[in-house]
């Protein structure tokens, strides 16, 4: 019971995390969270069930959204702009090529904007014609090709374009 000199303002239930969500989460002024971490204001992370199965927003704490586990098979993959580094902090103006198997969770910061996709299967009578969108080495077939540059590959192959490369036409 509050005494005479308590207001309450607010009551808040827990959100119950399970394996498919996450919560998106902002400081609002700097604070220590319930875990130990200390939290600068503007701060933005993600609490899933590995930390806690039910979370309750603090005082200090603003929901940003829920997020949805990103799951990939073994023929799929994304590509992610502003990866998360090793040192938490998103590298904006960068991308990553994400390959299944894979389950994760979109960082704060991090953006998926083409969705996952397929691989692109090339079997033995087709070929794919690529063009450098930059100066790129071909770790397969150990050339250098120069911007604007275009070049086929042959299958028979499972290929995921890389982020130097345009894929032009499957011939």
């Amino acid at each position: 019971m509050p005494t005479a000199e308590i207001e309450v303002v607010d009551i808040r239930k827990g959100k119950v995390l399970n394996e498919q969500t996450a919560l998106h989460l902002r400081a609002l002024q700097d604070f220590k969270d319930f875990y130990g971490n200390k939290r600068r204001a503007g701060e933005e992370w993600l609490i899933d069930k590995s930390v806690k199965d039910v979370h309750i927003l603090d005082a200090q704490e603003e929901l940003i959204e829920e997020n949805k586990i990103v799951v990939l098979t073994r023929n799929q993959y994304c590509i992610v702009d502003n990866p998360v580094g090793k040192n938490g902090k998103p590298q904006y103006g960068r991308r990553e090529i994400r390959k299944g198997e894979a389950k994760f969770f979109l960082q704060p910061g991090e953006i998926m904007n083409d969705g996952i996709r397929n691989i692109i299967v090339i079997h033995e009578e087709e070929a794919l014609l690529l063009r450098a969108k930059v100066p790129y080495f071909d770790k397969r077939t150990n050339k250098q090709y120069k911007a604007g540059q275009k070049w086929l590959i042959k299958g028979p192959i499972d290929f995921i374009p890389e982020n130097e490369v345009d894929v032009i036409e499957k011939r």
